[in-house]
C-alpha cells in the first residue's frame, strides 16, 4: 500500500506538471516520474480510493423557517491537514492551537 504523503505528492504531480485531472498521472506523468529513484507514484485509482477515504457524510441543519441546509465539518481531512503541517513544521507538535469551523447560513 502507499502512504498519504505518497498519495498527495502523487496529486501534487499532476498540477505541478501541468495537468488538469486527476487521471493525468496515469494516462501522462507515471512512465516520467517511475524514472526517480524513491519517489513511488500511484495511479489515479489509488488517489480517488484515498479521497474517497477522507469523505464524511454532511450534516443537516433545519432552520427555524424550515429551510435545510448540508455542511461539513471534514474532519478527517482536517486531521490529515494538521498532520501534514506538523510533519512540514509549519505546526510544532508540543502547541496547542485553535482550529476554528465558522459557518454562516443565510435566509
Amino acid at each position: 500500500g502507499y502512504q498519504f504523503s505518497e498519495i498527495v505528492r502523487s496529486l501534487m504531480s499532476v498540477y505541478f506538471c501541468g495537468g488538469s485531472c486527476v487521471e493525468d498521472v496515469t494516462s501522462q506523468l507515471m512512465r516520467h516520474l517511475s524514472y526517480h529513484p524513491t519517489l513511488r507514484t500511484c495511479s489515479s485509482d489509488t488517489i480517488l480510493r484515498a479521497i474517497k477515504e477522507l469523505t464524511q457524510e454532511n450534516i443537516s441543519y433545519t432552520s427555524d423557517q424550515g429551510k435545510t441546509y448540508d455542511f461539513n465539518t471534514a474532519d478527517k481531512l482536517n486531521t490529515l491537514l494538521i498532520n501534514a503541517l506538523v510533519s512540514t513544521g509549519e505546526l510544532k507538535e508540543i502547541e496547542e492551537y485553535d482550529v476554528d469551523f465558522d459557518h454562516q447560513f443565510l435566509e
